[in-house]
């Protein structure tokens, strides 16, 4: 593995938490680990939005240690109460040996209905506070300057309109309830992509063979992990990925 770059507040290099990478089966030679300080801000009127904080100029009051949520006394905050709206602003930089490549920004999880813009342009837009997604930068990213990223995430626990879990409607934890989890909790990692992929596409041609699961979406395998794929071909070994969309009711999968 080369060496990690960190990520920049400002003009401030700063320690990397959590430096392995954080999905070894799919670990890349060159990736960037972008965990560290961020930029923060609760937005308590969830008006961020119309403030035009989404441009990625307006610096943020807060820090916080990413990837661990504002309730975490590991973030620098340990701020408990309830949070509508909140707000992430990092500077990174993309490697000059990338230019020309596809590149993906990847999310762990974030807690609950998750915006990312980059350079004030928005990438991605995810709903679920217990899935990974990505966002593809490739046309927004600069590589010989720097680049912002901005997150904005929304999350009403309270509002019986997305899953909780055990997080604690009310302010204090009680019986098998705890504090809740806000925003950003799991890593942040860019990576470039050469030829092969997983990506969302049509069924593929599985020959009466393990068929789609009822109301699935199931995605194209263009690039198998070790080897290479024609288009619509289908793996020796089977790969499957299952994550369950608690918005949608329907469920993502590849075979």
């Amino acid at each position: 593995m080369g060496a990690l770059p960190k990520c920049v507040v400002g003009e401030s290099l700063l320690d990397t938490p959590r430096p392995e990478h954080p999905r070894p089966d799919f670990e890349r030679k060159d990736w960037l680990n972008l965990n560290g300080e961020w930029e923060f801000e609760i937005d308590t009127g969830s008006s961020g939005a119309e403030q035009g904080w989404a441009s990625g100029r307006r610096e943020f009051n807060e820090r916080i240690l990413v990837p661990f949520p504002p309730e975490s006394r590991l973030s620098g905050l340990g701020y408990i109460d309830f949070m509508p709206s909140v707000w992430y602003r990092c500077i990174f930089s993309v490697p000059e040996a990338w230019a020309g490549r596809r590149l993906l920004l990847h999310f762990g999880a974030v807690d609950y209905d998750a915006t990312v813009w980059v350079n004030g342009v928005k990438v991605g837009h995810h709903k679920g506070g217990y899935t990974p997604f990505h966002c593809d930068i490739t046309q927004v990213a600069h590589v010989h300057e720097t680049n912002t990223v901005t997150v904005y995430a929304k999350d009403d626990c309270r509002s019986g309109l997305q899953p909780a879990g055990k997080q604690s409607p009310r302010f204090h934890s009680y019986g098998c309830m705890y504090t809740r989890v806000t925003g950003i909790w799991q890593f942040i990692e860019g990576n470039r992509v050469e030829g092969g992929a997983i990506q969302d596409g049509n069924p593929l041609d599985t020959g009466g063979k393990n068929p789609p699961l009822p109301l699935a979406k199931t995605r194209k395998v263009v690039g198998g992990v070790g080897r290479t794929v024609g288009d619509g071909s289908i793996l020796k070994a089977r790969l499957i990925e299952i994550c369950r969309n608690f918005d949608q009711q329907e469920w993502a999968g590849a075979v």
